[in-house]
């Protein structure tokens, strides 16, 4: 080829008749001319076309070859020459393309895929199309350039069959796989009662689900419609709270969800992803199951989500204690749907209190242990110092669990402050003998005030008129009245003083006609207990000492205080349960607050007499007044076997070994949990 094009390159589709111009010098008006059409790249001849010349132009119409549909090139560079008396004259180049693109669609079976809809895209020029009732459209009018096409939602290709410069046909399939993005496919946990939290989507009972395009088909594309579907259990499964109502928020049964919820969601841009939300209610393992599709059967992905509750807590305790291990109350809990989660611990030694907290740290000779060691005591008379030490960090479920290895009460209340005590009068027929049992256990040290528990004492001899000690009566001081614990915890000691004239030396059965018995009048403090823990409000008092398996009963038995079981007047029911459902429960019988006797019934056979004996229950034992008075026929202690019975075995907490009884897991499980404050 010789010379060069300068102009701006024209551009012919295929079959389209375009005009052939060339200056020329010389030829007669009308003379035929001979334009020859070749390759640009190559010079290989494409065509040749007859024209004349006129007005000292060769000119000719040509019907223009360029590439075939079947090729790879969709455009063709080209230049036509003609020779007029011996001089050659050369055109500029010109591009020659196909203006024409046959769209096919098929299902990957091979069978035409009719109305696939499309965006063909040429540069900055996009073409809508769709390939109709036969699967196949022909595009006309596509300017050169290299061709792309997407399938519009929800089609997705699954490969071309065809894909040359003018014939494309693509193998595609009708939908979109989903998946789920939030929460994960599987089995998810959802802590109902916890406070909403962005960037914690874990948490709340409002729960939104994200659902996106399975990466082998995305990213998404804007009108793909996502499909969800919501299946519960059957209505036994389920706990009868209802408030809030679980439910697909903005869902309703569609006729192809039917009889379950079901929304359709359409994507309005691309990239984007669905999102719905439910209501999961907070009654602790309730369970639905959300199934999404990119059709509405929904058969792409599913997650099955549990309600649970978490309840955090703040552990305090003596720095030389050993907490036990809490697999069985995590296991009790658990049944639940509980999760009891430390959150903080604080520890302290002796010297951390004040040397004026009363009855704190207490000389373990007077429990039978190694005189020297200490044990830490806490009850109404130092509780509040203990509580103190929580660092409330005022969320609603922050509990204070503190640990100590004996819990009494020396006090009549923590608001009074005023010492329990107690006045009893008896007669001693020796100079030294013991008094009768007190209400509580006294100690050397009183847990009260660190004094002796003597308050005050005083004697009278009972002789008649006319006989020695007739009369006669004084004051006993401290000195007179001994406390033993390895003896007895609940008398103390009294020895009459002698002297001579002393109630010693009166003091006798009257069988001598010379000695009396002594009446005795003494006012002792003294401390209710032992007890294994309380609740009180935010705060539980666990007693560490009994052992592993009844420290993890406490632990579950204060808590369920804590969630106010069992249910009662005063611890109202959740919403959806009412109080004649729980037929175990029971306030007082000989223990203090509202607890549950399941398997009591079952367990007692006889009741304690009194007198050292034992007789048998004629009706429930349930009905009877005291539930300490209970046993078997060998007089051996019984108990309920659920971990709200009222008391429990220290030695041997088998009974409690199923945690919540049948009875009272409908009234955890049902419980709000999302205050603890109440």
């Amino acid at each position: 080829m010789s010379g060069s094009a300068t102009a701006k390159v024209k551009q012919v589709p295929v079959d389209k008749e375009a005009t052939l111009e060339l200056k020329v010098q010389g030829g007669e008006e009308g003379a035929p001319v001979t334009f020859t059409v070749l390759k640009v790249d190559g010079d290989e001849q494409v065509d040749t076309v007859d024209g004349t010349i006129k007005k000292g132009k060769a000119v000719a119409k040509w019907v223009a070859k360029g590439p075939e549909p079947d090729g790879e090139d969709r455009s063709l560079r080209v230049y036509y020459t003609c020779e007029v008396n011996g001089v050659k004259t050369v055109s500029p180049e010109l591009e020659v393309y196909l203006a024409k693109v046959e769209v096919t669609s098929q299902l990957e079976d091979g069978s035409a895929l009719a109305d696939a809809s499309f965006v063909l895209e040429v540069g900055k020029k996009e073409i809508k199309g769709s390939t109709g009732s036969s699967g196949t459209y022909t595009v006309d009018n596509v300017p050169p350039g290299e061709v792309e096409i997407t399938w519009r939602a929800p089609l997705r290709l699954v490969e071309w069959v065809e894909d040359t410069a003018g014939k494309k046909k693509a193998k595609l399939k009708k939908s979109f796989k989903a998946q789920l993005l939030w929460p994960p496919e599987g089995d998810h946990k959802q802590w109902v009662n916890l406070k909403k939290d962005p960037k914690k989507p874990e948490q709340g009972n409002r729960l939104q689900v994200r659902v996106g395009v399975h990466p082998d088909d995305g990213p998404s594309r804007a009108g793909d419609v996502v499909y969800a579907k919501i299946v519960y259990p059957a209505p036994a499964d389920l706990s009868p709270r209802e408030q809030p109502k679980r439910e697909l928020v903005k869902g309703a049964v569609q006729p192809w969800s039917d009889p379950d919820p079901g929304i359709a969601v359409e994507l309005k841009k691309d990239g984007a992803e669905a999102t719905f939300e439910l209501e999961l209610g907070l009654a602790g393992g309730d369970q639905v199951t959300v199934k999404v599709g990119g059709t509405d059967t929904c058969e792409d992905a599913e997650v099955t989500i549990t309600n649970w509750r978490k309840v955090f807590y703040q552990l305090t305790r003596n720095k030389a204690s050993a907490v036990h291990d809490l697999s069985r109350a995590e296991g009790d809990l658990a049944d639940v749907f509980v999760v009891y989660e430390q959150s903080k611990e604080l520890t302290f030694e002796r010297k951390d209190t004040p040397k004026d907290l009363p009855g704190a740290w207490v000389d373990a000779a007077e429990f039978g242990g190694t005189a020297g060691d200490l044990l830490l005591v806490i009850g109404s008379h130092n509780a509040a110092w203990f509580r103190k030490q929580f660092v409330d960090d005022k969320k609603p479920l922050g509990n204070h669990v503190m640990i100590c290895d004996k819990q009494y009460d020396a006090w009549e209340s923590a608001k009074s402050k005023a010492p329990l005590r107690q006045l009893v009068s008896f007669d001693l027929k020796k100079a030294t003998d013991w008094s009768p049992a007190l209400d509580g256990e006294v100690f050397q040290k009183n847990l009260a005030d660190g004094k002796h528990p003597l308050v005050s004492g005083s004697w009278t001899s009972t002789a008649p008129k006319g006989k020695p000690g007739y009369g006669k009566k004084g004051k006993l001081a401290a000195a007179d009245v001994a406390v033993d614990r390895t003896q007895q915890t609940r008398r103390v000691l009294v020895t009459l003083p002698g002297g001579g004239s002393g109630p010693g030396d009166l003091v006798g059965d009257g069988t001598d006609d010379a000695h009396f018995p002594v009446r005795v009048t003494l006012t002792l403090t003294y401390a209710l207990g032992p007890y294994l823990g309380e609740s009180d409000g935010p705060h539980q008092l666990i007693v560490l000492t009994p052992g592993s398996d009844c420290f993890n009963d406490t632990i579950t038995h204060e808590l369920g205080h804590t969630l106010r079981q069992a249910p009662s007047k005063t611890n109202a029911p959740p919403k959806g349960l009412v109080l004649d459902d729980h037929a175990h429960r029971y306030n007082y019988h000989g223990h203090s607050g509202p607890h549950c006797a399941h398997g009591l019934n079952a367990a007692a056979t006889h009741k304690r007499d009194g007198k050292g004996g034992v007789e048998a229950l004629a009706g429930d034992a349930t009905d009877e007044d005291d539930y300490g008075d209970l046993c078997k026929a060998d007089g051996s202690s019984v108990f309920g076997d659920c971990v709200m019975y009222g008391s429990g075995p220290s030695s041997d907490p088998s009974s409690a070994a199923d945690g919540f009884c049948a009875d009272c897991k409908p009234y955890v499980k049902a419980q709000a949990m999302t205050t603890m404050r109440s």
